[in-house]
């Protein structure tokens, strides 16, 4: 199996955009119009990439029907409320999700992205992920 996080954590995401997200069989697809931050030999973010998406495979025996069924999307307010694919889509073609910090769990091999999207706190998980690359933005 790829390394997941070492793929995943190629770029730096704090303060990235998520700009557009869409789902393609079983393949997550998350858009950064304004870049990705690249990476120097210690970790630090240098600068922004050219506009890249990143995209997440997700294991087809765990989709269950439909490849929503492994995506968790979680608004925080006054209590924590599940918010829709296609709404948050909506909402981040509208406003981008600012990324504050990405985390990846061997655990069923998930990546979460703690945001928000205007002054809105938002989770973003994806399960049984068995692959990430990136490729640039034409």
């Amino acid at each position: 199996m790829n390394n997941i996080a070492d793929k995943l954590f190629e770029f730096g995401f704090h303060d990235a955009e998520i700009s557009d997200i869409n789902c393609i069989e079983s393949s997550v697809y998350l858009s950064f119009h304004k870049g990705l931050y690249i990476l120097d030999n210690k970790g630090k973010e240098i600068e922004l990439s050219d506009p890249i998406t990143m995209r997440i495979d997700i294991d087809k025996r765990y989709m269950f029907g439909s490849i929503y069924n492994l995506i968790e999307i979680i608004e925080f307010s006054n209590q924590e409320r599940d918010v829709d694919f296609l709404s948050f889509k909506k909402r981040i073609n509208d406003s981008s999700f600012e990324i504050h910090m990405a985390y990846y769990s061997r655990f069923n091999n998930t990546i979460l992205f703690d945001g928000s999207i205007k002054d809105r706190h938002i989770m973003l998980t994806i399960e049984t992920c068995i692959d990430v690359s990136y490729h640039q933005i034409l």
